[in-house]
């Protein structure tokens, strides 16, 4: 057959995708290249074997926390499927809701919600109101209305969705922990803080239960809870789920996603409320390293890590250390404009304030 045929492609992507699940990135990336070139070279620009191989590279970089590179292989991809795809066709929302998520990831919620709702809208056209992709969709929708503030909107959406997923297949399933989840977050967001804390144990049973103790799903959940511990300021048991939820996460991601950052400041907040500043330091500045690396130097969670590190400078006399680095949190919170500086935060004080302020994580 030569090495340069449609199965070799279809072989080298699907090698690509179990070196990935590995952990394998980089031979991964090699494997997905090579497969693009061969389709490129068979099929020409803009084919539907192109796009998915495009697809495949956004897939790879996202799950490294790299959203900023995964960015333009989606868009590619979704390029394509608007050429060669009819209009309500299911893949086409799939690339939507992709890239949905991704500028979700990006801080740029407006434009999350807009790529969500076209998703919705064909998979609503084609599969009907309870197929698993709407509940999907519904979801992420309601994240985009979280972040914008739209709070009835989104519990609207997220219970919609855990009704259609109960009827369908029941209390006790491995799909209702996510949206679980994300109806908690709504909660704390709005000071709930015992309903949050109900829903996030039991989306936290249901995935011990289902996915064990130690994978990635759990430790986010684990993550939250600790976050919703954190506004309560009960720090001990706060700090004994993030530390739980550090190791999950650097197990399952590596040591530069920018999960684990998340963790990794609000850690750092703890110790800063707590004045133990040699502990909170290393944590921010890796925070910070982790955040510009993946996110980009400009994202609202940037903003967030730049603006605790400068207090704590503040704390220990650094003041003009502090006061540049106030100022870019500052900045970037403008360039924002609409965008929140957090998932879940504590009611402060607006960046520009001198004074402390702590913004808390739920990713």
């Amino acid at each position: 057959m030569g090495p340069e045929n449609e199965t070799v492609a279809f072989c080298l992507d699907n090698l690509a995708r179990l070196e990935q699940d590995r952990g394998q990135f980089a031979q991964a990336e090699v494997m997905f290249r090579r497969a693009l070139a061969i389709e490129e070279k068979l099929f020409g620009a803009g084919h539907l074997e192109q796009a998915k191989s495009l697809d495949f590279l956004g897939d790879l970089y996202s799950a490294q926390g790299l959203y900023k590179q995964a960015e333009p292989y989606y868009r590619q991809s979704l390029a394509i499927g608007e050429k060669t795809l009819q209009a309500d066709d299911p893949r086409l929302a799939t690339s939507f809701q992709k890239l949905g998520r991704l500028c979700f990831r990006l801080g740029r919620y407006s434009e999350s919600e807009a790529l969500h709702r076209k998703a919705l809208v064909i998979r609503r056209q084609t599969l009907g109101d309870t197929d698993p992709s709407v509940i999907s969709s519904l979801s992420d929708l309601a994240r985009a209305y979280r972040e914008e503030g739209r709070f009835r909107e989104a519990e609207s959406l997220v219970r919609r969705a855990i009704s259609f997923m109960e009827k369908s297949v029941g209390m006790e399933h491995p799909d209702l922990p996510p949206l679980l989840n994300n109806l908690a977050d709504i909660c704390q967001a709005q000071r709930r803080y015992s309903e949050a804390e109900s829903l996030y144990r039991r989306a936290l049973t249901l995935n011990e239960k289902f996915l064990g103790p130690e994978h990635l799903d759990t430790g986010k959940i684990i993550h939250s809870l600790g976050t919703l511990y954190l506004e309560q300021k009960n720090h001990s048991q706060a700090e004994s789920l993030y530390w739980r939820a550090l190791a999950i996460k650097e197990k399952s991601l590596g040591p530069n996603h920018p999960s684990l950052a998340t963790t990794l400041n609000n850690l750092g907040q703890i110790f800063l409320l707590q004045n133990r500043y040699v502990d909170a330091e290393p944590l921010f500045r890796r925070a910070l390293e982790i955040r510009e690396g993946c996110l980009g130097r400009e994202h609202p969670d940037v903003a967030t890590t730049l603006n605790d590190y400068a207090s704590l400078l503040k704390k220990t006399n650094r003041k003009s250390e502090a006061k540049e680095m106030a100022g870019r949190a500052g900045r970037i919170l403008a360039k924002n404009e609409a965008a929140k500086l957090t998932r879940q935060s504590v009611h402060v004080k607006a960046l520009m304030d001198s004074s402390q302020e702590i913004h808390l994580h739920t990713k």
